[in-house]
């Protein structure tokens, strides 16, 4: 088996498959770099999306959360209300009752 000849020489052959060599590394980089580069934008613009409907989510909870406090305080001050009108009723209807048991005696 023959060993392969090492010469110190450089030729044009030696320089066009060396230029050939660096081009491919670098398109292969460069087309890696561009390929990453949209991938990372897109995601950037759908995890800026996401952020953007969570926020409105929360915004969303927050506002039933004090649309629930509202109806909750009115629905409250609407049964102390029903209540003092059903004691005020109460004592009307007691001090009728009293009244007419006290004009037939």
């Amino acid at each position: 088996m023959d060993l392969p000849e090492i010469r110190n020489r450089i030729d044009l052959g030696t320089l066009i498959q060396g230029a050939i060599l660096m081009l491919t590394v670098v398109g292969a980089v460069l087309g890696t770099y561009f390929a990453v580069e949209s991938q990372v934008y897109s995601n950037n613009q759908n995890i800026a999306l996401l952020q953007q409907q969570q926020i409105q989510t929360i915004k969303w909870m927050q506002q039933i959360q004090e649309e629930q406090k509202n109806l909750a305080d009115r629905t409250t001050t609407s049964l102390l209300k029903i209540t003092d009108q059903l004691t005020d009723l109460r004592i009307l209807l007691a001090t009728i009752r009293d009244g007419s048991h006290d004009t037939h005696k």
